[in-house]
């Protein structure tokens, strides 16, 4: 239904939207466009008016008028998946008025102008290393390397692991894209950045406009900086932080975009060109399904059909040997950044991974909840563009004691598989490309993933929690020369402390004391030590307020629910305050609006979970207002299985002397800032 609505949206956004384009007109009733890219939100009840905003604002490509909050939002980018709800929407093109009538050609036009030069670099620190990031979404460490019993296959892992430190406890801030992504990006916590769901932005006035981001950082450093895929969450911060991190200002497409290097080195030009793939949609919509359904999560594409990430891929190969060419001949370091997209669903994946995949994908064997833990950890990891955007998955409607159906549950685990062996294949060729470039011995390469995944593990899909599936993620870390390449380590360590590494191990320089992470030197030159004593990660909630009964059964369970908008600001009034289960992810909630979060500590025996009352002043967990608690022990846990861990809460029955530290270490690690 979904990607119907979408295809008229686009279809419309053609022309214009009334005979001559002259006046503003909505384009879709009912339609509430996807809530990422928001660029500016304000208080409105006219479409007339939202529209003519987007028309005056710059870089607004499409517009979206919530009827329930009274509020417009202007977007950087037409999202490619929208909801039916209280709403008008409509891209900016559709409803601008329409140019007047071109004049004629010119005779003889003008040459172009040639390209302008890049601004000077400043030095680079003295034999500073080049990097090469690549972070990867909804990749959790069910990886071979990591010792997993049951995994996809992923060969090309296998081999870099030969040559890079493993971190078997390696954890993000905050397991959902855009407040993860904007955290180690910037290198500050969620506390700092204020970002907790899909409409702020650590750029904002007030929070971080003058901060330095990670690849500001080597930009202001003599370094060549670039950037394609999934890095920022797109549109937040806006124009994925434009020059402010990268050399080359200006989006950079999901698809990637190869570097322009002009004028610097006889020989070296590379004409700017974007790589357009097709999208996840086009892909589906140009080919009939192997298996699995189109509109559905999972779809096998027969051979010889491009993936979604395939160009990005490309376009990264590229780039590698670009800016190797450029650093051997200049001496200019180079950072190079890669988000690729999958494993994120849907997975639209190729024919020949799935035929990867283990024969007899395996059940999660705890699909129940854990004993004893308290309603408001789960988390049904379900909402907009996410599992019930398909239609496989959207005639189940997920609760605490109510799961898919086992072939779902099968298929599912198979097709995320299946994109996992397909990421690892470009991740390969990005690496390939490197080993061939001659800079492969002077680049430091980080691998990670930007959070953890459930899949169906404790009756949990997708991110969204703090679970230890949740928030741990795959890291690697290659140092040439390092004694540790090729090992692994159980120190802790956390996405915040990629930006703080990178700079230290490419470059030797101080850590900048306003960075929240530390640098993992120390454990890059030696295995056994240790940088942190406790990793943290955070998630906020809020009350389902807009679930209101569905007029007639779903699927062959009755009872489902539909979401409608809260009120201004996204602020619900629940019907039951007391009832703290299926709450939401705050996904379309301001954040003074907020109802609970949940601060979790993971040391090395413990995870401790506090869920506390959100103060709307502090923007702040309220310690002295706690509604539950969590205590999972990992003192047997070596990390290769995720059906073995946090199956019990033990809050209840454990000392309290245990609970008075970690309450005291928790207290100390989430100060109000």
């Amino acid at each position: 239904k979904m990607g119907v609505t979408m295809l008229v949206l686009l279809a419309m956004a053609a022309g214009p939207s009334v005979a001559g384009g002259s006046t503003c007109q909505p384009l879709l009733q009912n339609v509430c466009l996807y809530t990422p890219g928001v660029i500016r939100s304000f208080n409105s009840v006219s479409p007339t008016e939202c529209c003519t905003a987007c028309d005056a604002q710059a870089g607004c490509k499409a517009w979206t008028l919530n009827r329930g909050p009274g509020k417009c939002y202007l977007k950087a980018y037409v999202p490619l998946t929208n909801h039916t709800g209280e709403c008008v929407s409509g891209i900016c093109p559709g409803c601008k008025p329409s140019p007047a009538p071109p004049s004629p050609p010119s005779p003889r036009p003008p040459p172009p102008p040639p390209p302008s030069p890049l601004p000077p670099f400043p030095p680079a620190p003295p034999n500073a290393k080049n990097v090469l990031f690549i972070a990867v979404d909804d990749l959790r460490p069910e990886l071979g390397v990591y010792g997993f019993k049951h995994h996809p296959p992923t060969p090309n892992l296998d081999v870099f692991a030969k040559t890079a430190l493993r971190f078997h406890r390696a954890y993000v801030q905050y397991s959902f894209c855009c407040p993860s992504r904007n955290s180690f990006m910037s290198g500050r916590r969620p506390s700092k950045t204020k970002v907790w769901n899909f409409h702020d932005h650590f750029r904002e006035v007030g929070v971080g406009a003058d901060w330095v981001s990670m690849p500001g950082w080597f930009k202001n450093h003599g370094y060549f900086v670039h950037g394609m895929g999934k890095l920022y969450h797109p549109g937040l911060p806006p124009n994925d932080d434009g020059n402010l991190s990268w050399t080359e200002p200006g989006r950079y497409s999901q698809q990637g975009e190869v570097p322009l290097v002009p004028q610097l080195v006889s020989g070296l030009a590379a004409p700017r060109h974007s790589r357009p793939s097709p999208t996840d949609a086009e892909v589906i919509a140009a080919v009939d399904c192997i298996t699995g359904e189109r509109g559905g999560s999972y779809c096998e594409l027969p051979e010889g059909t491009p993936g979604p990430d395939d160009s990005l891929m490309n376009a990264a190969v590229e780039s590698v040997g670009i800016l190797a060419n450029f650093a051997l001949r200049t001496g200019r370091p180079f950072f190079l950044g890669v988000g690729f997209h999958k494993p994120h669903i849907p997975w639209t994946i190729p024919t020949r991974f799935f035929n990867e995949t283990i024969e007899e994908t395996q059940l999660p064997l705890h699909p129940d909840v854990p004993t004893d833990m308290p309603p408001i950890a789960w988390n049904k990891g379900l909402g907009h563009n996410a599992l019930d955007s398909y239609a496989d998955a959207n005639q189940y409607p997920l609760h605490p004691n109510q799961s898919f159906p086992a072939n779902l549950t099968k298929a599912m685990r198979r097709g995320y598989r299946a994109a996992v062996s397909y990421m690892d294949w470009m991740t390969g060729q990005v690496l390939n490309a490197l080993a061939t470039s001659g800079v492969e011995d002077s680049t430091v390469v980080l691998f990670m993933g930007d959070h953890g995944y459930q899949l169906g593990e404790h009756n949990l899909w997708c991110k969204m929690t703090v679970f230890e599936l949740g928030t741990r993620v795959p890291f690697f870390i290659r140092m040439p020369g390092s004694a540790s390449q090729g090992q692994s380590t159980n120190a802790l360590a956390e996405a915040i402390d990629v930006f703080p590494t990178l700079l230290d191990l490419a470059t030797g320089s101080p850590v900048p004391d306003y960075l929240d992470g530390v640098s993992l030197r120390p454990v890059v030159e030696n295995a056994s030590a240790t940088a942190k004593a406790t990793a943290l990660s955070e998630f906020v909630k809020c009350y389902p307020c807009c679930r209101v009964p569905d007029p007639a059964p779903v699927g062959p369970f009755p009872g489902g629910n539909t979401c409608l908008p809260g009120g201004p600001g996204g602020r619900c009034t629940p019907t039951d305050p007391t009832d703290l289960s299926e709450m939401s992810t705050c996904f379309g909630v301001d954040r003074e609006n907020f109802d609970f979060v949940g601060y979790s500590l993971r040391t090395d025996e413990w995870r401790y979970t506090e869920w506390l009352h959100w103060d709307n002043t502090t923007l702040h967990g309220d310690f002295s207002r706690r509604v539950a608690l969590e205590l999972y022990d990992h003192r047997t846990d070596d990390g290769t299985d995720p059906d073995v861990s946090e199956n019990i809460n033990l809050a209840a029955t454990a000392d309290p002397s245990l609970l008075a530290s970690l309450h005291a270490t928790l207290v100390a690690s989430f100060p109000i800032v």
